[in-house]
């Protein structure tokens, strides 16, 4: 076994638990290989980073400062950064312009751009690189529509921006990046009910080793709807993955779930004991 095999195997077996710590991962980093095994590393880096930029934050929050660094850290740390002054679009664009320049056949780094130009409402430049991507990468043209028919959405034209979504939908029951990406436009559009749809649409287009992104949406938009029963439902479809899919019964990973599967339960119970003392 190559030492890339061993180290993501480590990984596999060790991803989490308390003791893969970044300074561990940062070590494991230099010593791998590929640069494929590498990117898996930096990406778990990133992951713990975010989280644990979110732990210490709410820990400070909780002890009693309310200073608003502390508080754009617990937001920052959950993805959410709304200050104009930290919030730097322009530095991503100016990224991405020159990374596809150096490394023009990587439609991830397009997509990347795409998305930033179309959070910043710079439209105009989005579209001239949604072009540009449906010549060079022409085997993807349902992505792109999908990411066209988001800039259609924000100038107002609702309708059509439905009707092609569904129509992309249609066409394509098995792919779960279309099903997905269709999904997160109808959840950015506070359709959440349709999104719900398309989430499931993009679960059940899987097979082996699901992935549990489009039931972690569901559960997010049934806490936002008030729906505790049908966010119960979906945290055990994401533990019955964790176990059939990848045989993980127990690590830091499922122990969030177990915890929001008790607190919905302990909510569930309250809301029937509401309903029946009224």
């Amino acid at each position: 076994m190559n030492k890339d095999n061993q180290i993501l195997d480590y990984l596999w077996d060790n991803w989490d638990s308390h003791d893969l710590t970044i300074e561990k991962l940062i070590s494991l980093a230099n010593e791998a290989v590929s640069e494929e095994t590498q990117s898996e590393i930096w990406h778990l880096i990133s992951l713990k980073s975010m989280k644990n930029t979110a732990l210490h934050a709410k820990q400070a929050i909780e002890s009693g400062s309310d200073k608003s660094f502390i508080h754009d850290n617990l937001l920052f740390g959950y993805g959410f950064c709304n200050d104009f002054k930290r919030r730097d679009l322009n530095q991503l664009v100016s990224f991405y312009n020159s990374h596809i320049e150096s490394k023009p056949n990587s439609i991830i780094s397009m997509r990347c751009l795409i998305e930033v130009l179309s959070e910043n409402r710079r439209h105009e430049e989005a579209k001239e690189r949604i072009e540009e991507a449906r010549q060079v990468f022409s085997h993807e043209q349902d992505m792109w529509e999908i990411y066209d028919t988001w800039i259609l959405w924000c100038e107002g034209e609702k309708d059509k921006a439905k009707a092609r979504w569904e129509h992309l939908s249609e066409n394509n029951p098995d792919n779960y990046l279309i099903q997905l990406m269709i999904a997160e436009s109808y959840a950015k559009a506070s359709e959440y009910e349709t999104a719900l749809e398309k989430y499931e649409k993009a679960f059940n287009a899987q097979h082996d080793k699901r992935k549990i992104d489009p039931l972690i949406c569901q559960v997010k938009i049934y806490d936002i709807l008030d729906k505790t029963d049908k966010a119960l439902l979906s945290v055990r479809r994401i533990r019955e993955v964790y176990l059939n899919d990848y045989g993980i019964e127990k690590g830091c990973e499922v122990d969030v779930w177990k915890n929001k599967e008790e607190i919905l339960t302990q909510s569930l119970e309250k809301e029937q004991l509401t309903i029946e003392l009224s």
